[in-house]
């Protein structure tokens, strides 16, 4: 049985968890256990097995880019 352990100071960074809806090894309870200890992560669902930026690599970069692209704003728009 699989046991998610997660700890709130090591997550400091925004975090995109990006879930494969297929995922047979990742139970969707994980998310859970993830949004618990970090109640700002964005999850994302993407219709996909286990290893999702291999098999969706399409789907998954539709996620990532708009989210990378909010902290490079976020970045550009602090003063100095």
């Amino acid at each position: 049985a699989w046991q998610v352990t997660v700890r709130d100071e090591n997550l400091a960074q925004p975090l995109l968890y990006i879930r494969a809806e297929r995922d047979r090894l990742l139970p969707a309870r994980c998310a859970a256990a993830i949004r618990a200890a970090k109640s700002s992560v964005q999850i994302a669902g993407v219709n996909g097995p286990h290893l999702i930026l291999q098999a969706r690599p399409d789907e998954s970069w539709r996620l990532i880019e708009p989210f990378l692209d909010r902290r490079s704003c976020a970045l550009r728009s602090r003063p100095a």
